[in-house]
């Protein structure tokens, strides 16, 4: 009697599992309402939310009789252990996506038990699960996008990781549609369609190939094809047609009416993302320094999750272009993983967990390659799609960072590492099963806050997209403070569900623009807010940047300097840094190193006149003539004519730069004054000078202190003593500014009892 109740109960918890293991992926594929639908960060939002579906198939692995191969199961047993240990144990610069990456790997091993323990008919149902989900995927992507939402990111958010997810159900289909027929032979020619013309138009490359890779792999091995020459040719027609969709939709989408290859940006002659065809020189610059990390890191890598923030130091320059889009484009881009789920776990895990790893990979291949060589279907379907998931993951990380399409591939490694259980007879006991269940718990636990942090940014979008789509004639300035102060809301709430956020604490630094007069409060907060972004993200440049101009504001130039080397030692090929750099050594440092990176910066392929005009007028109305005039012109004032100056300013366009053409004058009017004094001729200098000063005040209250202080000298030469005490009320003169004045100025200061300020 017992025995018969324990049978029955196995075989119910048998008919559960397909469904359970299909559960994480049908709630993150699910169209209306997307879970993922506008968050930023889906990786993270999806983690958490399959690790929490997980949850009822950890608590029916102890009933299913059976189990899966030992040998598989004890190498992932013991990765989760090394990842456990450094995730939960460790110190990781990034603790929040640690964590995460601990609960992706506890939910990886729930799905690779329940995997195993699939039998011929759980098998072929959880495969036509795969073909349903994967025209869930792809079809919804392009109804979003004949919608007017220019989406075939689809429900996930991002092309790429919705293909990897609808890739083994492609695979699948391929093989349904060459040897059955009825309702899921015409869902299979759906699902395989509708995936090439995704991969093809979005496009995805390494999806296409995938495909194709993994059907020709599986037509030499099957004995389906030795069998059936109908079933080699249509296999070897669908692999070529996957081949073909990528060949013939990348040529015109990335071609001129020319021929030559269209510019991403004005600034460079080629666009770098098509001279990279599919990111293959990306890919291969980020895995070269996978030496220079194990020789730094031998033993633990980075840690789990860890690469993002700690790969910039050893970023190839060149890749770090190719991503931006050109040398010219000002945004930095991160790298988020990298782009091969082998390297991956060198990368974050070090030479043994990364051995570790790829040991597993190994197995996985074999497995998945004895399966396709087997005669029934669903475990062909089964190895077909790990094949291509396998295969993507050579130059991307579908099983190590997406957890849609990790969830869909470790059920089906668990599936073939079962079929070589039933040949070799080796089976697991309860025991196992009841401690991989304890692994799904306890990942479960560290979940929520993923999605509690997810459904918090997902707020925030939509009400950034509602303030930045206010109309101001139609809604009051209250309308915009009141959907700023729920944004701020929802970041606070993303915060209170993970305190280690790097994109909520970046977020929040973010949020408050300068008000027009910052206090030293604003500026307090302001500074710390991006401090306790650099704790979890110390080589995010966009941060060292901030904290570069809050320091400056404050008047602490070294800090600043600083802060921009840092900036410019990751980002080295980046203008941006070396143009602060610039400015602020002609302005508060070294005027020979300023112009020295002026001069570096013209030589670089960016069109750099714009900024070089607007550097030597910010230059020039802060007082800094002789800096501005070797800017403009590569040479010294005293070599200037005012007369030429004039003529130039007269001729400049006072639409982009109106200050350009108000510098110049002010110039102008300086070298005139300078002029005058030599033939003696002060009052007109005087006249001159109040020229000269009168344009600075848009940075000086007074003026700036360098022409108040040839004001002042032209003052005393004149004999014009009260002129000269309301001039010099409250006038500081540092000895850099002093030893800068012409001869006679200084005589005239110093004949008056002026010094230069000790020690500045």
């Amino acid at each position: 009697m017992n025995a018969t109740v324990s049978s029955l109960r196995a075989v119910r918890a048998r008919t559960l599992l397909p469904p359970l293991l299909l559960l994480p992926a049908a709630v993150l594929a699910w169209p209306w309402p997307a879970l993922l639908a506008g968050d930023p960060f889906p990786h993270l939002t999806g983690t958490g939310a399959v690790a929490l579906c997980t949850l009822p198939l950890a608590c029916l692995l102890p009933f299913v009789s059976d189990g899966g191969h030992l040998r598989g199961l004890r190498l992932l047993a013991v990765l989760w252990g090394f990842i456990a240990i450094g995730a939960l144990f460790g110190q990781p610069v990034d603790a929040f996506e640690a964590r995460r990456a601990f609960v992706l790997a506890s939910a990886c091993l729930v799905l690779f038990v329940g995997g195993s323990l699939l039998e011929t008919a759980g098998r072929r149902t959880f495969n036509r699960g795969l073909i349903v989900l994967s025209i869930v995927l792809t079809g919804t992507a392009f109804v979003r996008d004949y919608a007017g939402e220019n989406a075939l990111v689809g429900a996930l958010g991002n092309s790429g990781p919705l293909s990897q997810a609808a890739l083994p159900g492609a695979a699948i289909a391929a093989w349904t549609i060459a040897t059955r027929r009825g309702l899921f032979w015409l869902l299979a020619w759906i699902a395989f369609g509708l995936f090439l013309a995704h991969a093809g138009i979005a496009p995805v490359y390494a999806g296409g190939l995938s495909l194709s890779l993994a059907l020709v792999a599986s037509s030499f091995l099957s004995p389906w094809t030795r069998r059936s020459a109908r079933v080699r040719k249509r296999i070897g027609l669908l692999a070529a047609a996957s081949v073909f969709v990528m060949i013939a939709v990348r040529a015109p989408a990335r071609m001129g009416t020319d021929g030559v290859l269209e510019s991403k940006s004005d600034a460079t002659p080629v666009a770098e993302e098509a001279r990279d065809f599919g990111g293959v020189e990306v890919r291969t610059r980020i895995w070269s320094r996978v030496g220079a990390v194990l020789a730094a890191e031998p033993l633990f890598g980075f840690g789990p999750g860890q690469f993002e923030a700690r790969f910039p130091p050893y970023r190839d320059p060149v890749e770090a272009e190719l991503s931006r889009g050109g040398r010219c484009q000002p945004a930095e881009t991160d790298v988020e993983h990298a782009h091969s789920d082998a390297l991956q776990g060198l990368f974050e895990l070090g030479l043994f967990g990364g051995a570790l790893w790829i040991a597993f990979l190994a197995f996985s291949w074999r497995a998945a390659l004895r399966a396709v060589s087997q005669t029934d279907l669903p475990t062909i379907g089964a190895g077909v799609g790990a094949l291509a998931l396998l295969t993507n993951g050579l130059f991307h990380a579908p099983l190590t960072y997406y957890p849609l399409s990790a969830t869909l591939g470790f059920v089906l490694l668990g599936a073939v590492f079962a079929r070589e259980k039933d040949e070799a007879g080796a089976a697991t006991s309860r025991v196992p099963r009841l401690l991989v269940a304890g692994v799904g718990l306890l990942g479960a636990l560290f979940a929520w806050p993923l999605v509690a942090h997810g459904f918090a940014l997902q707020d925030y979008v939509r009400l950034a997209r509602a303030s930045d789509a206010l109309d101001p004639a139609r809604h009051s300035l209250e309308d915009a403070l009141e959907l700023e102060a729920r944004a701020l809301a929802t970041i606070e709430r993303a915060l209170d569900a993970a305190p280690d956020s790097a994109p909520a604490r970046t977020l929040l630094a973010n949020f408050d623009s300068a008000p027009k007069n910052p206090t030293p409060t604003w500026h307090a907060e302001r500074f710390a807010a991006w401090q306790s972004v650099l704790r979890v993200r110390p080589f995010q440049t966009d941060a060292l940047d901030r904290l570069a101009r809050l320091h400056l504001a404050a008047g602490r130039i070294d800090e600043a300097r600083e802060s921009w080397l840092r900036a410019a030692a990751l980002a080295p090929t980046q203008p941006r840094f070396q143009r602060e750099l610039a400015g602020l050594e002609l302005l508060h440092g070294d005027t020979n190193d300023g112009l020295a990176r002026v001069r570096a910066i013209e030589s670089g392929a960016c069109d750099e006149e714009r900024w070089v005009a607007w550097l030597g007028s910010e230059l020039v109305l802060r007082g800094k003539w002789d800096a501005g005039a070797r800017v403009w012109f590569d040479a010294g004032i005293d070599t200037l004519s005012g007369d030429e100056l004039n003529t130039v300013a007269r001729s400049s366009s006072e639409g982009d730069l109106p200050n350009h053409a108000l510098a110049l004058r002010c110039l102008a009017h300086l070298v005139w004054a300078r002029e005058q004094i030599a033939v003696g001729d002060v009052d007109t200098a005087i006249r001159s000078y109040r020229q000269v000063l009168s344009p600075t005040r848009a940075f000086y209250a007074d003026g700036a202190p360098a022409a108040r202080a040839e004001l002042l000298a032209a003052y005393l030469l004149a004999g014009r003593t009260d002129d000269a005490t309301a001039t010099a009320a409250g006038i500081e003169l540092p000895a850099r500014m002093f030893t800068a004045l012409p001869d006679w100025a200084r005589d005239a200061l110093r004949n008056a009892g002026y010094r230069p300020r000790a020690g500045s």
